[in-house]
């Protein structure tokens, strides 16, 4: 919904509503004439700075509970959130269309100025003050309104430390992409990945290798618990991809010579995310790993084994995340 109020006395202010339901919830149309019936009687907010403000209802694991947030700018430029929640979606929106416009009425009405006080010697009539005219609320059809998408993007970029691979930990990095109808909702996330633990050193025959890993995988992340500041979520992951290395020292490597090898593994990712500003996160996450396929590179003459893949080990990552709405 878009509001354009032009008041007496100030410049016409514009503001954007963006609805967001489960279809057993009330429609845009009738949130929209809900908030316009209460709006239109009032003064709408002109404090409120903010062009968009965001109305999302949430239909919670299991269809027990509903839960609802309105997002908006106050006039300090601070992001404002409201939530509720209930047992119904008709509950929910009615919570809802009362916070938002109370953000809307926010503003005080202008106090009309004072009319100017003739002498006392003067006779005439006491002027009758001024009042503000009354607020004209205008409503943009609903085909003015950019589409709401269906299904959110989550980007997100971290760098990883990863002791699957020995004999010594192996650092990178790793960029994701989750699918999801909403911040809370389970996730589908596809995940690019690349690792390296440098040269390795083999002390007793100074023999060196350089190994690295590359892989991509895919992560169902279940439903994320906790509050839009802080969300919580595990998610069953699979990677596969190819590890490849090549001798550095006096003796190359003969079994296989600067080869490839299958590497694959699957476990265990939980993930903390830290709301930073509005759609922005900070992410931290834990694997636990086990592997599928394990490669290990060795010399032949002598026999050293130079890398090798962990039955079962961890990996680690912090980064940043942001939701596309």
């Amino acid at each position: 919904m878009l509001f354009t109020a032009s008041l007496a006395h100030a410049q016409e202010a514009a503001f954007e509503l963006r609805y967001q339901a489960p279809p057993s919830c009330p429609t845009s149309a009738e949130f929209e004439e809900r908030v316009a019936a209460r709006v239109e009687h009032g003064q709408p907010a002109r404090g409120v700075l903010a062009r968009r403000m965001t109305v999302r209802i949430e239909q919670e694991e299991g269809g027990a509970e509903y839960s609802g947030e309105l997002r908006f700018l106050d006039r300090n430029l601070q992001l404002v959130t409201r939530e509720v929640t209930g047992k119904t979606c008709n509950e929910v929106s009615d919570a809802l269309v009362l916070m938002t416009t109370l953000a809307l009425n926010a503003q005080q009405p202008v106090k009309p100025e004072q009319p100017v006080q003739l002498g006392p010697n003067v006779l005439s009539p006491q002027p009758v003050p001024m009042l503000p005219k009354p607020a004209e609320l205008v409503v943009a059809p609903a085909t003015d309104l950019a589409p709401q998408r269906e299904w959110l993007l989550r980007p997100a970029a971290m760098a990883t430390v990863d002791a699957m691979i020995g004999p010594q930990p192996a650092y990178g990095g790793e960029v994701g992409l989750s699918v999801a109808r909403s911040r809370k909702a389970p996730r589908l996330q596809v995940r690019l990945r690349y690792a390296t633990p440098g040269v390795v050193q083999e002390e007793d025959f100074d023999q060196r290798a350089r190994f690295d890993l590359a892989a991509a995988g895919v992560a169902w992340c279940a439903a994320a618990v906790g509050q839009p500041t802080l969300l919580a979520t595990v998610c069953p992951t699979v990677q596969v991809g190819a590890m490849w290395g090549a001798g550095r020292g006096s003796v190359v490597i003969t079994r296989p010579d600067a080869d490839r090898k299958l590497w694959a593994v699957g476990g265990i990712l939980g993930r903390l995310e830290f709301e930073l500003s509005g759609a922005l996160y900070f992410d931290a996450q834990a694997e636990v790993l086990t592997c599928l396929a394990c490669p290990a590179f060795s010399y032949e003459n002598p026999r050293i084994e130079m890398s090798y893949t962990r039955t079962l080990g961890l990996a680690a990552g912090a980064g940043l995340g942001v939701w596309l709405e």
